[in-house]
């Protein structure tokens, strides 16, 4: 059996309320830590999620005028004279500082072929990753032998 005297214990006491306002302290500092590196990865992952959404929204509409451009005959298209197109009215809305750029050049190394690139770039490079998305295509001019 050990005996201890007042003082001692008075001593002991002390140490231990002190010790538990130590303790809250350093545990209120590691919650708030967690807490911003939970916020951090939240804010990063929406960014990416709403950048792969804009790419993918703007990959289809170059898709889209592609398709538009090789259903119309191709008496139509010429380097000199492209037909018009316009972005569709939902990328406008959710990127309005895109812009569309059409090119019809000649190819030189098929004669009658023509090259068409879609450009579609944004000025805020955090829409678009990268800041444009272009596809090009050639198309030539078939002609049907008659029998």
């Amino acid at each position: 059996v050990v005996l201890m005297d007042r003082h001692s214990m008075q001593r002991r006491r002390n140490r231990r309320k002190g010790s538990l306002l130590t303790e809250a302290s350093m545990a209120a500092v590691i919650a708030a830590v967690a807490i911003c590196g939970v916020v951090q990865m939240v804010f990063a992952a929406g960014n990416q999620l709403r950048r792969r959404e804009h790419q993918a929204l703007v990959v289809r509409e170059v898709g889209n005028l592609m398709e538009d451009l090789f259903s119309r005959s191709r008496d139509e298209q010429s380097a000199s004279q492209p037909p018009k197109l316009q972005l569709s009215e939902e990328l406008r809305k959710r990127i309005p500082d895109a812009v569309l750029n059409v090119e019809f050049d000649p190819e030189t190394a098929r004669p009658g072929a023509i090259r068409i690139t879609i450009r579609v770039a944004s000025a805020n490079s955090s829409n678009l990753h990268g800041g444009t998305v272009q596809l090009v295509a050639w198309r030539e001019r078939i002609e049907e032998n008659s029998p």
